[in-house]
């Protein structure tokens, strides 16, 4: 699998280079054992493809920081840096599985905090009693 694009920095398979992993598959099903040794290092690209897809937790936090910062890059970096920040200081290197997911959502929840107060914030001025009552 040659082709490749990028996704969250890595590198990853195109349509067409997993139609040749299928393809890989298929012939290492029908017994060619030399096909079977090529899947092992593509198993771990599709692998990673998977779990990448399926992140619901980088997915909210990328849409949300996409709805804070719109096409401004620098704010964008300067917000993933924070978070990437928080992160490193929460987690240990000796945290399991559920230390990390913990480890992720206080992260996310301290985002989302951080941004519900500053919409309020900006609508502060704005704000009537006959609001609250919606």
């Amino acid at each position: 699998m040659t082709t490749r694009v990028e996704l969250d920095g890595d590198s990853i398979p195109t349509r067409a280079a997993f139609d040749e992993f299928f393809r890989l598959v298929d012939r290492a099903n029908g017994g060619d054992e030399k096909e079977a040794w090529a899947l092992r290092p593509e198993l771990d690209v599709v692998l990673k493809v998977a779990e990448q897809l399926g992140d619901f937790g980088t997915l909210v936090r990328n849409s949300l920081v996409t709805s804070i910062t719109g096409d401004q890059l620098a704010m964008r970096e300067a917000i993933e840096w924070k978070l990437g920040r928080l992160r490193a200081e929460l987690a240990q290197p000796s945290d399991g599985p559920l230390e990390r997911l913990l480890v992720e959502r206080v992260v996310l929840c301290w985002l989302q905090v951080h941004q519900a107060e500053r919409l309020y914030a900006q609508k502060l001025g704005e704000l009537t009693i006959e609001w609250s009552d919606a």
